[in-house]
């Protein structure tokens, strides 16, 4: 929390990391469809893989919604929302990894 106080000017260098790694992590994700699609087909694993899914959905649109939103109150709120998401994606991220380990 400390890092992110608005005083802080490292702050706006790890925004801009922040940002730079979402791109990355959105390619990343783009070339993940055929993983997708074939976890769906096969019915291996679906519960972690859609929840992982709407996460990183809702991750994407709070982003936005960080990026576009006037009012501090709501952005403020968004903020929250991002970062408890954010902070709880690789503990997700794992979860469906040990799920999908221990069915093969």
């Amino acid at each position: 929390w400390v890092l992110l106080n608005l005083g802080n000017p490292l702050r706006s260098i790890l925004m801009s990391v922040h940002g730079a790694l979402t791109m990355v992590f959105l390619m990343l994700l783009g070339s993940m469809w055929v993983h997708v699609f074939q976890g769906l087909r096969a019915r291996l694993n679906r519960l972690t893989g859609l929840v992982l899914l709407c996460v990183l959905l809702l991750l994407a649109v709070s982003g936005w919604g960080l990026y576009y939103c006037g009012s501090e109150s709501l952005r403020y709120a968004i903020s929250q929302f991002h970062w408890i998401l954010g902070l709880g994606l690789p503990l997700l991220i794992a979860i469906h990894i040990f799920f999908g380990k221990k069915r093969l």
